[in-house]
């Protein structure tokens, strides 16, 4: 079932959303027969993820909350908080801007509450984002720069090329 999660992951990458579903479905299906709720949940994530990434949001809201629901009963506090993150997204891409806020608020203080600093500059960065579709300037600098700051403590490059890239696009406005 990992296997297939993978598969998906790396078809979910390389654009073969298809191929992505199909090993999803698999995944899901072993971890559902097995009754793996920590792979279930993954798997659930995974498809959201593959959901927003096609511009289906609505689908990937409903494969989230499946795997938050999961998260909840097994008490994976750091998965909560991914859910919440990426919940955010979801509603970000929707234009839902208060449910937006109201995930990455309560991923955000799941995240402190476990010093999940990968998290908490996850969601402060897509918080930002948010931020700047909203023409919300200061609270756009204030969330990534923050974000900015923790990724440079932990040596995230990734994170660190994200928020500064973010914060241009502030200064072009």
């Amino acid at each position: 079932a990992d296997a297939y999660n993978n598969m998906g992951n790396l078809s979910k990458e390389t654009g073969s959303y298809e191929d992505a579903i199909k090993y999803y479905e698999k995944a899901m299906s072993m971890f559902e027969k097995i009754g793996h709720e920590i792979g279930l949940a993954s798997v659930c994530n995974n498809i959201g993820t593959l959901f927003n990434s096609m511009g289906s949001s609505e689908k990937a809201v409903e494969y989230f909350l499946k795997s938050l629901s999961i998260e909840e009963k097994i008490g994976n506090e750091k998965g909560r908080a991914v859910c919440y993150n990426n919940l955010g997204n979801s509603y970000v891409r929707v234009g839902n801007w208060k449910l937006a806020n109201e995930n990455f608020t309560a991923g955000l203080e799941i995240a402190y509450n476990i010093k999940d600093n990968k998290e908490i500059a996850n969601i402060y960065l897509n918080h930002g984002v948010m931020h700047i579709y909203t023409e919300d300037f200061e609270n756009a600098n204030v969330f990534l720069k923050n974000a900015g700051d923790i990724y440079l403590t932990l040596k995230d490059y990734r994170g660190i090329y994200s928020s500064n890239y973010n914060l241009g696009l502030i200064y072009q406005k």
